[in-house]
């Protein structure tokens, strides 16, 4: 590939040619691309510098590393996103919408703050105080701070001076694109965890809004995967009625009760390889995925793109995006397991009625407790309750019955 290098000072020094060229892009992160340098005779890779600059189609990069050998040299270098990075952001507190807030970060710089959202949804008005921080922010810091408070995702654009927020959205599309196992993916990986799983949700809305007129409760509950009673809160001001909470909570809960799978997987990137938009998939795309016969849509959450090898793209799926997990705050997990006959799990202490207002101090003040205990079926309680003097023989080997276990072995061997 053909690189424009540019010095400290953004201007221009020559052009190289790179070989073993790759991208990398992650979503709410800043690009990266990594490549080599033969080292001719001319010299002019001299004029590779760290803190400089590369210039490819997918953008201006800033050198971060070097690595020199006898025969090349290997760069590294990061999405130059200085006019973030390199400032502090001045302003202490913040109210408003996603695109207000970033709009403070690029005011008189040149720059366009183009903010998206999906039509059924209002911007939210939020506020946040960077006074709170331990250390006074950059703009970048502020940058990511805000991804988090509105649920959202961005892209930059150092060419045209643009960058573009997606609230309550992913910033890629649904192009209908398709990963098959016997098709174009050549091998992977499947992570599944269960922990940010959720069964029981508790939704905020603007001022407090709950969705008890819907429910008669203030809470939704999905255990079909599980019958554990696991709660979370999701706060979101962008809702105003109750209904509208009540549906974008009970999507988000049939999302968040099932484990979150993730894929790592290498495939033939078919529209780097054809140029055919069929097949073209980038980072914050949702895509379906069909492995083992079975068909799921994910979304990509990162991608490696290497110019020499578009056969083996590497690319990261989740079921479960970073958007939606950073919707849920207060995420508790009560280990409790509901019983069959719906209701049980965990409540909180303010929604018991008829609880006493007093409790004795003391065991001998407690009336109305058995005089004696008979053991249950539990195999590792003790015989006798009173004999519970910490005493483990009678649940684990003792110190001296292993090394009496250990020796015997020892005998029989050195018998042999």
């Amino acid at each position: 590939m053909d690189i424009r290098v540019l010095n400290r000072s953004k201007e221009e020094q020559l052009n190289l040619w790179a070989i073993d060229y790759a991208i990398t892009r992650e979503i709410n992160k800043l690009p990266y691309i990594e490549f080599n340098v033969i080292k001719d005779h001319d010299g002019l890779w001299r004029g590779l510098e760290t803190e400089g600059y590369i210039v490819t189609p997918d953008g201006r990069f800033t050198i971060k590393e070097l690595d020199t050998d006898f025969d090349t040299v290997s760069v590294y270098a990061v999405y130059d996103a200085e006019f973030l990075q390199y400032n502090t952001y001045v302003i202490s507190t913040f109210h408003g919408t996603l695109g207000g807030l970033v709009g403070t970060l690029v005011v008189n710089m040149g720059w366009t703050v183009n903010h998206h959202y999906p039509p059924d949804v209002t911007p939210a008005v939020k506020s946040y105080d960077f006074t709170e921080l331990e250390n006074v922010p950059t703009k970048y810091d502020a940058l990511i701070i805000a991804m988090n408070l509105y649920d959202a995702e961005f892209k930059i654009d150092n060419i045209n001076k643009v960058i573009d927020v997606y609230e309550a959205r992913h910033c890629g599309e649904d192009r209908g694109a398709y990963m098959l196992d016997d098709f174009n993916i050549s091998s992977g990986s499947i992570g599944e965890t269960t922990e940010d799983l959720i069964t029981v949700l508790y939704p905020r809305g603007k001022d407090g809004l709950t969705i008890e007129s819907i429910e008669g409760v203030d809470y939704i509950i999905n255990r079909s995967y599980c019958n554990k009673w696991i709660e979370g809160t999701w706060t979101d001001e962008r809702y105003t009625d109750a209904q509208s909470l009540y549906n974008a909570a009970v999507a988000l809960l049939a999302e968040k009760c099932k484990p979150t799978i993730s894929y790592s997987l290498s495939l033939a990137d078919l529209y780097a390889i054809s140029g055919d938009e069929t097949f073209r998939i980038e980072v914050g795309d949702t895509i379906r995925l069909v492995m083992n016969g079975i068909e799921s849509r994910q979304v990509v959450v990162k991608m490696t793109q290497d110019e020499n090898a578009p056969e083996s793209t590497s690319i990261e799926l989740s079921s479960a995006p970073a958007s939606l997990t950073d919707r849920i705050i207060g995420l508790e997990n009560r280990s409790v397991t509901g019983s069959s006959g719906g209701g049980g799990g965990a409540t909180s202490w303010d929604a018991i009625t008829g609880k006493p207002s007093t409790f004795p101090s003391t065991w001998d003040g407690v009336s109305g407790k058995p005089s004696t205990f008979t053991p249950s079926s539990h195999t590792h309680t003790k015989s006798q309750i009173t004999d519970f003097a910490h005493n483990h023989d009678e649940r684990y080997y003792t110190e001296t019955e292993i090394d009496n276990k250990f020796n015997g072995v020892l005998d029989e061997l050195d018998s042999k």
